[in-house]
């Protein structure tokens, strides 16, 4: 059964690749990590049945340079080992026109740390598969590792680094969005812009 699995995602990344391009050509904003969401006026990208773009973001993205005005990434960033992340952004930085801008969206780690220097569970776990207990530090445990979905935490410093290394600049936080980022993390979330020239 995991083979026929492994199969049947190698076929769909096979049919996305070699799909109609001028399909992508007539957006301007990608979102990475969407799910299987549909957005006005956006291609959504993600690993699952749904997305208008079926990929693996551990792959070269299927776009060619300076494609996009727009990209936007709500709670996908933090699901990558380090050296997968900074080949990611570089890969977004490429597809990305001159100009154009990221915007971002990742877990806020300084409530989680607050949370637990504070003795204070202000009521960040949510997500059941997570909690451990509810000891201290398994509030530090939720975020950091999400039942194995999360490989790294990251903060204003240093994911400006991190996207400075892949050639973007202008690091900035930035406010919610009520257009793209989904209201029910925003409770819990950090949210950044960087542009490139």
């Amino acid at each position: 059964m995991k083979y026929i699995k492994k199969i049947t995602n190698i076929l769909k990344l096979y049919k996305t690749k070699f799909k109609n391009k001028s399909h992508w050509e007539k957006f301007e904003k990608l979102e990475i990590g969407s799910g299987p969401k549909k957005r006005d006026g956006w291609l959504t990208l993600d690993y699952c049945e749904g997305a208008d773009v079926f990929w693996d973001l551990n792959k070269k993205l299927p776009f060619p340079d300076n494609c996009f005005n727009e990209i936007y990434s709500s709670h996908v960033l933090e699901h990558f080992k380090y050296p997968q992340l900074i080949a990611l952004l570089c890969e977004l930085h490429r597809v990305l026109k001159p100009g154009g801008k990221m915007l971002i969206s990742v877990p806020d780690i300084n409530l989680y740390i607050s949370s637990y220097l504070n003795n204070s569970n202000i009521n960040l776990l949510r997500y059941k598969p997570a909690i451990i207990s509810e000891c201290r530090i398994d509030i530090l445990n939720y975020i950091f590792y999400m039942d194995g979905h999360h490989h790294i935490m990251l903060d204003a410093e240093n994911l400006s680094l991190f996207t400075k290394m892949a050639g973007f600049n202008n690091f900035e936080k930035r406010p919610f969005n009520h257009e793209l980022d989904p209201p029910e993390r925003d409770y819990e979330s950090f949210y950044a812009v960087c542009y490139k020239n």
